[in-house]
Formats: C-alpha cells, structure tokens, sequence
C-alpha cells in the first residue's frame, strides 16, 4: 500500500504520525498496528458516559495495556 511506504518514510524523517478518532470509521486496530502512530486519539464515543460503561472502560483498559506493543502513545 502506498499511503503505509509514505507513512513510514516521514516516520524515518523524523516526522510524528498521529491517528485522530480512534474507533471511528477508518481509525480501526488496524490502522493502529500497521501505522504504528505516535500517538492516538479516541474518538468522542468514548468519553460520553464512560464512568457508566463498563465495556468501554474495558476496551480503553486493553488499548492502554497494549500501548507499548502497538508502539503509540
């Protein structure tokens, strides 16, 4: 894929490569792991109720635990 050679050639010129509304349309796993951005963004989803949904705080907890393997912050 094209777009993912021109990802990385800016990651190699030294450029940071952010994902903006993670979980939303195109922001998928996916693109977390093949893009392996700098740092990313969750979309507005899940900031709305999330003290009363546990299954959104379970999914930002697995996100956060795997940050280090998907290389972002």
């Amino acid at each position: 894929m094209l777009w993912l050679k021109v990802v990385h050639l800016l990651k190699d010129k030294g450029y940071a490569i952010a994902i903006d509304d993670f979980g939303k349309g195109e922001s998928s796993l996916q693109t977390v792991i093949e893009l392996e951005p700098d740092f990313v963004k969750l979309d507005r989803y899940y900031a709305v109720k999330l003290s009363a949904s546990i299954k959104k705080q379970n999914e930002i907890q697995m996100l956060l635990k795997n940050k280090t393997r998907f290389r972002c912050s």
